[in-house]
């Protein structure tokens, strides 16, 4: 079932997804059934960067806003989960300066100042889903999160480049760690981690997390080209036009992810795997896509 879901502009996509298999007795299916929420583009957590203004009414009203509709969702349609899935851009962080960063936080570091918001609006974040009843938030990082879309260019006054390190370095620490620092998601398949290696570039930004009969993979796909020195084109075959930013899965991010993928096709238990990336198609938009990869099947784009 898809619902849409309207609140002040606020448009929430609703997913309920049953997975049941037809040869599996009923009492069986009960414990293997897994419902969950697919929130995309959300967009609007980084009005909450800055903690000196979260306390204005118009910020306190979406508040308010927010609480009441995921809140809404969770008592009528949700039933026993407390899962979320949300490919990419939770926040917006385009449309804001480094400079204003700086002005707003207090700090005269362009990174700190990126860092000290980034995290302030994915506290927030945890608090408004952990507050309505979803205990288990599983995002993948947009390019939203990271500075994009005009923000990836090398150089130039709009240009994030220089700091997309410490963007990704507190959605990193507010997303995937727990109080204590230690990673979230540990659960491989087999002898395959639940992250990428760590020379991968990739290993606190991918991972995957097992549920039931299920096994989600989020996958960051944002990787610099050209060494960042300069923007990227690739006129003929169709790519870049974002920067030194593209979306892309190679080398030993993909090997991971080919071997993680292949390990839980040998797991009789899992029997549905859910990939979420966001991928930028053209250098104005980006699309979130869940795909649900069934076994023997082709790939299926979901949302």
């Amino acid at each position: 079932m898809i619902m849409n879901v309207c609140c002040n502009h606020l448009v929430i996509l609703l997913l309920l997804s049953k997975m049941m298999r037809s040869s599996i007795a009923s009492a069986s299916i009960e414990k293997n059934d897994l419902s969950f929420l697919v929130i995309a583009d959300l967009h609007v957590m980084s009005n909450f960067a800055f903690q000196s203004q979260n306390d204005s009414p118009s910020k306190i009203q979406l508040w308010k806003n927010l609480t009441t509709t995921l809140t809404h969702i969770r008592d009528n349609y949700m039933e026993e989960t407390d899962l979320v899935i949300a490919p990419g851009d939770v926040a917006a962080f385009g449309n804001i300066s480094n400079g204003e960063f700086m002005s707003q936080t207090g700090l005269s570091d362009e990174n700190e100042a990126v860092y000290d918001a980034s995290t302030t609006s994915y506290t927030k974040t945890n608090e408004l889903y952990q507050g309505a009843g979803f205990g288990t938030y599983i995002p993948c990082v947009g390019d939203h999160e990271i500075g994009g879309n005009r923000g990836f260019v090398v150089s130039g006054q709009k240009s994030k480049f220089s700091s997309i390190s410490s963007y990704r370095h507190g959605w990193i620490d507010s997303f995937m760690k727990d109080e204590d620092g230690s990673f979230k998601f540990n659960e491989g398949v087999s002898n395959i981690s639940s992250r990428p290696p760590e020379n991968s570039g990739f290993q606190g930004t991918s991972y995957a997390y097992r549920r039931k009969n299920s096994l989600f993979i989020s996958l960051d796909i944002f990787k610099v080209m050209n060494d960042g020195i300069s923007d990227y084109y690739d006129r003929s075959n169709g790519y870049g036009g974002e920067g030194a930013i593209t979306s892309t899965l190679e080398g030993l991010h993909s090997t991971w992810f080919e071997s993680i993928l292949k390990a839980a096709r040998q797991v009789s238990s899992i029997k549905h795997i859910f990939v979420e990336a966001q991928s930028l198609l053209c250098i104005l938009f980006a699309k979130p896509v869940v795909v649900d990869v069934h076994f023997g099947d082709s790939w299926r784009n979901t949302v």
